[in-house]
């Protein structure tokens, strides 16, 4: 993804890019321990993207619509 300039310094924004995709991913860092990353993003097709695991006690994933597929199986 392609991140784009934002005047706020701790918030980050992402643009998917036009041969993939539409949307964005934004990431704004609440806390120093704490982050709120909202996407919305539609591919053109079938997607695998790997995550390396995250250092945090406490993590939550809300999908609207469309799928999402895990190694848990959600």
């Amino acid at each position: 993804m392609n991140k784009l300039q934002n005047p706020e310094p701790d918030e980050f924004i992402y643009q998917v890019p036009s041969w993939e995709g539409k949307g964005y991913e934004r990431e704004i860092k609440v806390h120093p321990n704490l982050s709120l990353c909202i996407t919305d993003i539609e591919f053109h097709h079938d997607l695998l993207k790997k995550i390396t695991e995250w250092d945090h006690p406490v993590q939550f994933k809300v999908t609207p619509s469309g799928k999402s597929l895990d190694e848990y199986g959600g």
